[in-house]
C-alpha cells in the first residue's frame, strides 16, 4: 500500500499503522501491569526482583576481552580473543569437509512426513531462544492455522531434494561462563551455546524421526542416548537389575570423551551411515546438512 500512488491508500496504512502501535503500547502497559500486581501479591520479597530490574536493567552477557593462551601469552584485542576463543571452543580440522554427495540413480528419494507427524514434531519444541532470525516456537504454534500446508510442503521439499537450507544452518553463537568458580582468563572455562533457527530444529527432528524408523531397529539395545523411550534413568535401571542379578560387588568402568560430538570425523559417519544401510536420501541429507 506504501507503493501505491493512491492518496486514499497511503492515508488508509497510515490510520491502520498508528491503530497497530497504539495498541502493542497498550498491551505492554497491561502486561507491566499484570506483571507488577502478580510480583507484590505471589513473591515473599515484593520488591526483590523488580528493584534489581529497575536499578540493574536487562542482564547483558558479556565476552571476556583478554585470555590467556597455552603459551602463558595474552590476546591482544577483541579481534583476537574471539578467534582465539572460537578456535579452542570450536575448533576446525581438515576432517570436517564433507565427503560428496552421491546421487545413485536406482536410489529413490521417497522420503516424506505427514501432516500429523509433522504437527506433533512442531508441538514438541520447546519454548526456546530463537536464532538470528527471532522466530520462536511461539510464533510458529500461533501462525500455524495459516502456514501448517506451506510448512509441509517446505519440510517435504528438503526432504525430497536432499537439501537443508543453509539459512536454517546459520546460528549465533553465545559465549558462557561455566561457573563463578571457573577462571575468566581461561578459554576452556566458557561454553559456546549454539542458538539455531527454529525452522531449522524442526527440520532436524523429522530427520531424526526418520533416521529412527529407518535405522533405529538396527542399533545396538544398549544404547540408551537420543533413543526414544530411553535415557539416562533407562540406562542406570538397566545396570541396578544386572548388578541384582550377578552378585553383591560390581565393577563399574566409565568412560567420558571431551568433545565427543565437536571431533565426529564427517566421511566416517557417511561411511557409518551406509553400512548401517541407512536409505542413500538420508546419508545425502546428513552430508548436505554438514556442508
Amino acid at each position: 500500500m506504501l507503493r501505491s500512488r493512491s492518496q486514499e491508500d497511503r492515508d488508509t496504512y497510515k490510520s491502520k499503522r498508528n491503530r497497530h502501535v497504539a495498541f502493542m503500547l497498550k498491551v505492554k502497559e497491561e502486561f507491566w501491569i499484570t506483571y507488577v500486581h502478580q510480583q507484590s501479591t505471589t513473591s515473599q520479597n515484593k520488591w526483590g526482583k523488580l528493584t534489581k530490574w529497575l536499578i540493574h536493567g536487562k542482564k547483558e552477557l558479556s565476552l571476556p576481552t583478554v585470555l590467556e593462551k597455552s603459551d602463558n601469552t595474552y590476546t591482544t584485542g577483541i579481534q583476537d580473543t574471539i578467534e582465539y576463543l572460537m578456535n579452542e571452543l570450536i575448533p576446525n580440522s581438515p576432517d570436517d569437509l564433507a565427503p560428496p554427495i552421491i546421487h545413485r540413480h536406482n536410489s529413490p528419494r521417497g522420503l516424506k512426513i505427514s501432516y500429523n507427524d509433522l504437527k506433533t514434531i512442531v508441538w514438541r519444541q520447546k519454548n526456546r531462544a530463537p536464532g538470528a532470525d527471532g522466530i520462536t516456537i511461539k510464533v510458529i504454534k500461533a501462525a500455524w492455522p495459516v502456514i501448517d500446508t506451506r510448512l509441509l510442503e517446505l519440510i517435504n521439499g528438503c526432504l525430497k531434494n536432499g537439501t537443508f537450507p543453509f539459512c536454517w544452518k546459520h546460528a549465533e553463537v553465545v559465549i558462557l561462563l561455566k561457573n563463578k568458580d571457573k577462571d575468566p582468563l581461561k578459554a576452556k572455562s566458557y561454553r559456546p551455546v549454539s542458538l539455531l533457527p527454529v525452522l531449522g530444529k524442526i527440520l532436524e527432528e523429522t530427520v531424526c524421526d526418520l533416521l529412527e524408523l529407518d535405522s533405529g531397529s538396527k542399533l545396538s539395545p544398549n544404547q540408551h542416548g537420543f533413543r526414544p523411550q530411553k535415557s539416562t534413568k533407562t540406562a542406570l535401571a538397566e545396570v541396578a537389575e544386572w548388578s541384582d542379578n550377578n552378585g553383591k560387588h560390581v565393577l563399574g568402568c566409565f568412560l567420558d570423551i571431551s568433545g565427543a560430538f565437536d571431533n565426529v570425523k564427517w566421511s566416517q559417519l557417511a561411511t557409518d551411515m551406509t553400512a548401517l544401510g541407512c536409505k542413500q536420501s538420508l546419508v545425502d541429507l546428513a552430508i548436505n546438512y554438514l556442508s
